[in-house]
């Protein structure tokens, strides 16, 4: 069984080119993995130069399976 990769952005093409995948997964034998990247921000601070954000929480974790469950499911 193989894996088809959509990559989304919240666009109504990014939708359709989803449906599309799940239509023919079946036929193809694979199942649909659907992704979508977080660019998370970087913090500067004068004479200390630039520092990623901390790991995320699980409360931060919880919070964005919330958004991409209520925004992408169908």
């Amino acid at each position: 069984m193989g894996t088809i990769v959509v990559g989304v952005d919240g666009s109504e093409h990014a939708g359709r080119a989803v449906e599309w995948c799940a239509e023919h997964a079946g036929a193809l034998g694979a199942e649909v993995l659907v992704v979508h990247a977080v660019d998370l921000p970087r913090y500067g601070a004068p004479g200390i130069g630039y520092a990623p954000l901390p790991p995320l929480t699980e409360e931060d974790r919880e919070e964005l399976i919330g958004i991409v469950r209520t925004r992408w499911s169908a």
